[in-house]
Protein backbone atom coordinates (compact mmCIF):
# COMPACT_ATOMS: atom_id res chain seq x y z
CA UNK A 1 0.00 0.00 0.00
CA UNK A 2 2.74 2.52 0.82
CA UNK A 3 5.08 1.80 -2.08
CA UNK A 4 2.02 1.72 -4.58
CA UNK A 5 -0.29 4.72 -3.36
CA UNK A 6 1.67 7.35 -0.99
CA UNK A 7 -1.47 9.20 -1.85
CA UNK A 8 -4.06 7.84 0.12
CA UNK A 9 -2.09 7.73 3.37
CA UNK A 10 -2.76 11.11 4.73
CA UNK A 11 -6.97 9.62 4.43
CA UNK A 12 -6.07 7.06 6.70
CA UNK A 13 -7.64 6.83 10.11
CA UNK A 14 -5.25 4.59 11.47
CA UNK A 15 -2.08 2.86 9.40
CA UNK A 16 -0.39 -0.39 9.73
CA UNK A 17 3.33 -0.92 8.20
CA UNK A 18 4.78 -4.10 7.91
CA UNK A 19 7.95 -4.02 6.54
CA UNK A 20 9.10 -7.84 6.47
CA UNK A 21 13.04 -8.28 4.96
CA UNK A 22 14.71 -6.28 2.96
CA UNK A 23 13.90 -3.21 5.11
CA UNK A 24 16.53 -0.74 3.29
CA UNK A 25 14.47 -1.45 -0.16
CA UNK A 26 11.11 -0.37 1.52
CA UNK A 27 13.41 3.07 3.27
CA UNK A 28 12.89 4.67 0.54
CA UNK A 29 12.55 8.89 0.86
CA UNK A 30 9.21 8.55 -0.51
CA UNK A 31 8.11 6.48 1.88
CA UNK A 32 9.41 7.77 5.07
CA UNK A 33 8.21 10.87 3.64
CA UNK A 34 4.63 10.00 3.51
CA UNK A 35 5.02 8.63 6.93
CA UNK A 36 5.85 11.85 8.14
CA UNK A 37 2.91 13.47 6.31
CA UNK A 38 0.15 11.09 7.65
CA UNK A 39 1.10 12.06 10.84
CA UNK A 40 0.92 15.43 10.26
CA UNK A 41 -2.61 14.50 8.65
CA UNK A 42 -3.60 12.66 12.48
CA UNK A 43 -3.11 9.26 11.13
CA UNK A 44 -2.50 6.72 13.95
CA UNK A 45 0.42 4.71 13.10
CA UNK A 46 1.30 1.20 14.13
CA UNK A 47 3.37 -1.26 13.15
CA UNK A 48 4.23 -5.41 12.71
CA UNK A 49 7.39 -6.91 13.39
CA UNK A 50 10.14 -4.87 11.62
CA UNK A 51 7.50 -2.31 10.37
CA UNK A 52 8.80 -0.82 13.47
CA UNK A 53 12.18 -0.41 11.68
CA UNK A 54 10.45 2.40 8.72
CA UNK A 55 8.74 4.37 11.42
CA UNK A 56 11.85 4.61 13.25
CA UNK A 57 13.89 5.01 10.50
CA UNK A 58 11.89 8.06 9.77
CA UNK A 59 12.10 9.69 13.10
CA UNK A 60 7.98 8.98 14.26
CA UNK A 61 9.29 6.60 17.20
CA UNK A 62 11.64 9.21 18.80
CA UNK A 63 11.17 9.23 22.50
CA UNK A 64 8.35 6.62 22.00
CA UNK A 65 7.72 3.43 23.96
CA UNK A 66 7.83 0.55 21.66
CA UNK A 67 8.44 -2.94 20.42
CA UNK A 68 9.64 -5.58 17.98
CA UNK A 69 10.64 -9.00 17.62
CA UNK A 70 12.88 -9.91 20.19
CA UNK A 71 14.85 -11.30 17.19
CA UNK A 72 15.57 -7.68 16.19
CA UNK A 73 15.26 -6.02 19.54
CA UNK A 74 19.31 -6.18 19.70
CA UNK A 75 19.79 -4.28 16.47
CA UNK A 76 17.03 -2.21 17.15
CA UNK A 77 18.10 -0.85 20.45
CA UNK A 78 21.42 0.03 19.18
CA UNK A 79 20.56 1.96 16.26
CA UNK A 80 17.80 4.07 17.65
CA UNK A 81 18.81 4.83 21.27
CA UNK A 82 15.84 7.79 21.66
CA UNK A 83 13.18 5.18 21.32
CA UNK A 84 12.39 3.12 24.85
CA UNK A 85 12.36 -0.33 23.45
CA UNK A 86 10.29 -2.83 25.16
CA UNK A 87 9.88 -6.59 25.17
CA UNK A 88 6.31 -6.77 24.94
CA UNK A 89 4.04 -8.55 22.57
CA UNK A 90 2.38 -5.30 22.12
CA UNK A 91 2.83 -1.50 22.96
CA UNK A 92 0.83 2.02 22.84
CA UNK A 93 1.81 5.02 23.20
CA UNK A 94 -0.25 7.54 22.39
CA UNK A 95 -1.11 7.46 19.06
CA UNK A 96 1.86 5.28 18.02
CA UNK A 97 1.06 1.54 18.16
CA UNK A 98 3.85 -1.14 17.61
CA UNK A 99 3.87 -5.16 18.29
CA UNK A 100 6.44 -7.81 17.97
CA UNK A 101 4.27 -9.45 14.95
CA UNK A 102 3.03 -13.07 14.52
CA UNK A 103 0.17 -13.94 16.57
CA UNK A 104 0.64 -10.77 18.69
CA UNK A 105 -0.86 -8.87 16.00
CA UNK A 106 -3.97 -10.14 16.64
CA UNK A 107 -3.93 -9.42 20.61
CA UNK A 108 -3.77 -5.61 19.35
CA UNK A 109 -6.70 -5.22 17.53
CA UNK A 110 -8.22 -7.12 19.89
CA UNK A 111 -7.21 -4.19 21.95
CA UNK A 112 -8.16 -1.93 19.83
CA UNK A 113 -11.54 -3.48 19.59
CA UNK A 114 -12.10 -3.49 22.95
CA UNK A 115 -10.91 0.06 23.28
CA UNK A 116 -13.39 1.32 20.83
CA UNK A 117 -16.49 -1.02 20.96
CA UNK A 118 -16.55 -2.63 24.51
CA UNK A 119 -14.76 -6.23 26.16
CA UNK A 120 -17.77 -8.24 25.00
CA UNK A 121 -17.36 -7.65 21.47
CA UNK A 122 -13.15 -7.83 21.70
CA UNK A 123 -14.25 -11.70 23.22
CA UNK A 124 -16.75 -12.50 20.73
CA UNK A 125 -13.73 -11.84 17.78
CA UNK A 126 -11.23 -14.17 19.70
CA UNK A 127 -14.02 -17.24 20.28
CA UNK A 128 -14.73 -16.90 16.53
CA UNK A 129 -11.00 -17.00 15.73
CA UNK A 130 -10.65 -20.17 18.08
CA UNK A 131 -8.14 -17.86 20.24
CA UNK A 132 -7.43 -19.96 23.97
CA UNK A 133 -7.82 -16.03 25.80
CA UNK A 134 -6.52 -12.59 25.45
CA UNK A 135 -3.05 -11.52 26.30
CA UNK A 136 -2.31 -8.19 27.43
CA UNK A 137 -0.15 -5.75 25.91
CA UNK A 138 2.42 -6.37 29.14
CA UNK A 139 3.02 -10.25 28.26
CA UNK A 140 6.64 -11.13 27.50
CA UNK A 141 7.01 -11.95 24.11
CA UNK A 142 9.41 -14.40 24.91
CA UNK A 143 8.96 -18.20 26.77
CA UNK A 144 10.81 -18.41 29.90
CA UNK A 145 13.98 -19.10 30.51
CA UNK A 146 12.97 -22.07 32.09
CA UNK A 147 10.83 -22.72 29.31
CA UNK A 148 13.54 -22.43 26.74
CA UNK A 149 16.29 -24.50 27.90
CA UNK A 150 14.37 -27.18 29.43
CA UNK A 151 15.95 -26.89 32.54
CA UNK A 152 14.76 -25.66 35.81
CA UNK A 153 17.74 -25.28 38.12
CA UNK A 154 17.70 -22.31 40.28
CA UNK A 155 21.15 -21.75 40.08
CA UNK A 156 21.48 -22.18 36.56
CA UNK A 157 18.41 -19.94 35.68
CA UNK A 158 20.02 -17.26 37.71
CA UNK A 159 23.56 -17.29 36.16
CA UNK A 160 22.36 -17.18 32.86
CA UNK A 161 19.72 -14.40 33.56
CA UNK A 162 23.10 -12.32 35.06
CA UNK A 163 25.38 -12.97 31.82
CA UNK A 164 22.42 -12.25 29.55
CA UNK A 165 21.79 -9.02 31.53
CA UNK A 166 25.82 -8.47 31.12
CA UNK A 167 26.65 -8.72 27.59
CA UNK A 168 27.82 -5.26 26.99
CA UNK A 169 29.88 -5.26 30.16
CA UNK A 170 31.73 -8.11 30.34
CA UNK A 171 32.01 -10.16 34.12
CA UNK A 172 34.53 -12.37 35.18
CA UNK A 173 32.92 -16.30 35.99
CA UNK A 174 33.66 -15.07 39.29
CA UNK A 175 31.23 -12.25 39.60
CA UNK A 176 28.68 -14.13 38.03
CA UNK A 177 28.84 -16.42 40.89
CA UNK A 178 28.74 -13.48 43.60
CA UNK A 179 25.90 -12.05 41.79
CA UNK A 180 24.03 -15.65 41.74
CA UNK A 181 24.74 -15.98 44.93
CA UNK A 182 26.53 -19.44 44.87
CA UNK A 183 30.12 -20.44 44.66
CA UNK A 184 32.14 -20.35 41.96
CA UNK A 185 32.70 -24.28 42.06
CA UNK A 186 29.32 -25.11 42.73
CA UNK A 187 28.52 -22.87 39.36
CA UNK A 188 30.79 -24.41 36.95
CA UNK A 189 29.91 -28.09 38.40
CA UNK A 190 26.24 -27.24 37.76
CA UNK A 191 27.01 -25.83 34.16
CA UNK A 192 28.91 -28.97 33.34
CA UNK A 193 26.56 -31.73 34.54
CA UNK A 194 23.54 -29.78 32.89
CA UNK A 195 24.69 -28.13 29.73
CA UNK A 196 27.75 -29.85 29.46
CA UNK A 197 29.88 -26.58 28.59
CA UNK A 198 31.89 -24.55 31.67
CA UNK A 199 30.28 -20.70 32.67
CA UNK A 200 33.19 -19.16 30.70
CA UNK A 201 32.02 -20.84 27.27
CA UNK A 202 28.30 -20.36 27.39
CA UNK A 203 28.75 -16.58 28.66
CA UNK A 204 31.14 -16.61 25.47
CA UNK A 205 28.74 -18.14 23.23
CA UNK A 206 25.94 -15.40 24.31
CA UNK A 207 27.92 -13.03 23.57
CA UNK A 208 29.18 -13.87 19.90
CA UNK A 209 25.27 -14.89 19.04
CA UNK A 210 24.40 -10.96 20.20
CA UNK A 211 27.49 -10.17 17.87
CA UNK A 212 26.08 -12.31 14.79
CA UNK A 213 22.90 -10.46 15.17
CA UNK A 214 24.01 -6.91 14.97
CA UNK A 215 26.66 -8.15 11.76
CA UNK A 216 23.64 -9.13 10.61
CA UNK A 217 20.91 -6.48 10.95
CA UNK A 218 23.07 -3.52 11.32
CA UNK A 219 25.55 -1.67 9.64
CA UNK A 220 27.61 -0.53 12.61
CA UNK A 221 31.13 -1.04 12.05
CA UNK A 222 33.08 -4.21 13.47
CA UNK A 223 34.72 -2.16 16.48
CA UNK A 224 31.47 -0.71 17.45
CA UNK A 225 29.94 -4.57 18.09
CA UNK A 226 33.27 -5.31 19.52
CA UNK A 227 32.72 -3.30 22.07
CA UNK A 228 28.93 -3.77 22.59
CA UNK A 229 29.34 -7.52 23.57
CA UNK A 230 31.74 -6.87 25.76
CA UNK A 231 35.31 -8.02 23.50
CA UNK A 232 38.34 -5.49 24.56
CA UNK A 233 39.36 -4.97 20.94
CA UNK A 234 38.02 -5.59 17.21
CA UNK A 235 41.31 -8.02 16.88
CA UNK A 236 40.33 -9.87 19.57
CA UNK A 237 36.77 -10.04 18.74
CA UNK A 238 37.64 -10.81 15.39
CA UNK A 239 39.80 -14.09 16.37
CA UNK A 240 37.55 -15.52 18.51
CA UNK A 241 34.66 -15.11 16.05
CA UNK A 242 36.63 -16.90 13.80
CA UNK A 243 37.48 -19.49 15.97
CA UNK A 244 33.52 -20.06 16.92
CA UNK A 245 32.13 -19.05 13.12
CA UNK A 246 34.96 -20.69 11.36
CA UNK A 247 34.66 -17.53 9.41
CA UNK A 248 35.42 -13.91 9.99
CA UNK A 249 33.00 -11.34 11.03
CA UNK A 250 33.12 -9.46 7.86
CA UNK A 251 32.60 -11.90 5.81
CA UNK A 252 28.91 -12.57 8.38
CA UNK A 253 27.26 -9.53 7.35
CA UNK A 254 24.38 -9.23 5.62
CA UNK A 255 23.51 -5.56 4.44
Amino acid sequence: MIENDLSAIPQCDMLIVCASFDLDQHSTPDTLSALRKATRHGTVLGSIDTGSYLLARAGLLDGCRATIHWENATSFAELFPNISLTREIFTIDQNRWTCSGGSSGIDMMLHLIRQQHGLELSVGVAECAILGGIRSGHDEQRLSLQARLNKSDPSLIAAIQVMEANLTTRLSVPEIATLTGISQRQMERVFTKILGVNPAAYYLRLRLERARSLLRQTSLQIGTIARSCGFSSAAVFARTYRNHFELPPSQDRVL
